[in-house]
């Protein structure tokens, strides 16, 4: 199936960006990548290095699509007790706790399956960290909350074949 533009699909310097709005994040989700290209990225793509450089590339990519979309980055890689939450952002009056997962090929599924209901349990404890962390600070106050998660494809050299940004992924 190929993308065109419309229902949410955006297609720039030949990525697919989608954005779906109010979605789980396994809803509607296959035909978004369902071109995207199987290729490799580094040449050792199942050590522990090259998987974290596809996610360091991946958040750094998710980032730019955040900017570009209007969003102001707060802060990235926060850690706690639960894990670490990879991209803590704000439009308007809504911080975004976003889980960015990149894959080089669809091996294991797409890259959003892996963002589990145990993983969203835990993102919802970093988060709610994060919040306990800044309540008394003005500019939070005031806001409401949600969770993204961007799923990307990433080619050979490291660019995003496909990216798919779910708004309101989970609560």
């Amino acid at each position: 199936m190929t993308l065109s533009e419309g229902a949410g699909v955006t297609v720039a310097d030949g990525m697919a960006v989608w954005v779906a709005e109010g979605t789980g994040v396994g809803q509607a989700a296959g035909t978004a990548v369902a071109d995207a290209p199987r290729s490799g990225y580094g040449s050792d793509a199942g050590s522990g290095d090259s998987r974290r450089a596809t996610g360091s590339r991946g958040e750094q990519l998710a980032r730019e699509h955040l900017r570009q979309a209007g969003y102001e980055i707060l802060e990235t890689n926060f850690r706690s007790r639960y894990g670490e939450l990879d991209v803590i952002a704000r439009r308007d009056h809504v911080v975004v706790f976003v889980e960015v997962k990149a894959r080089l090929n669809r091996g294991y599924g797409e890259p959003f399956e892996a963002v589990t209901p145990r993983k969203q349990r835990r993102i919802r404890r970093m988060a709610l960290a994060w919040l306990m962390q800044r309540r008394n600070h003005p500019a939070y106050g005031d806001c409401d909350y949600r969770f993204d998660v961007i799923s990307m494809l990433l080619d050979g050299d490291g660019q995003a074949r496909s990216l798919l940004h779910f708004e309101d992924a989970f609560r």
